[in-house]
């Protein structure tokens, strides 16, 4: 069984740079617990995982928020950096992306 969710978790990873670190975890959870998998079965193989935080896919969406924003005024930033958070990005990150580019 280990096997077979090292190999389901290898399969999902080429999906990782359409979105952050904690969805991908996400989405790999909910798979597996629908499939019938045992939770402490995979929790500890996604724990061990070590995966980069995909920066760029960050970068690329602030920029898309950025460009719909009208105005950047603090309550605009505010509104941005809630909609990355619930996309599973660190506030960290979303904070430098944020300084760079603006």
């Amino acid at each position: 069984w280990q096997e077979r969710v090292a190999k389901i978790i290898s399969r999902r990873q080429k999906s990782l740079h359409k979105e952050s670190i904690h969805a991908f975890k996400q989405k790999v959870k909910n798979y597996l617990v629908v499939h019938g998998y045992n939770e402490e079965l995979f929790m500890a193989q996604l724990e061990k995982l070590e995966l980069p935080e995909n920066l760029d896919y960050l970068a690329k969406e602030c920029e898309k928020l950025l460009a719909k924003a009208q105005n950047r005024d603090a309550k605009t930033l505010y509104q941005i950096k809630g909609k990355l958070c619930r996309k599973g990005f660190s506030l960290r990150d979303i904070e430098r992306v944020l300084e760079e580019k603006l």
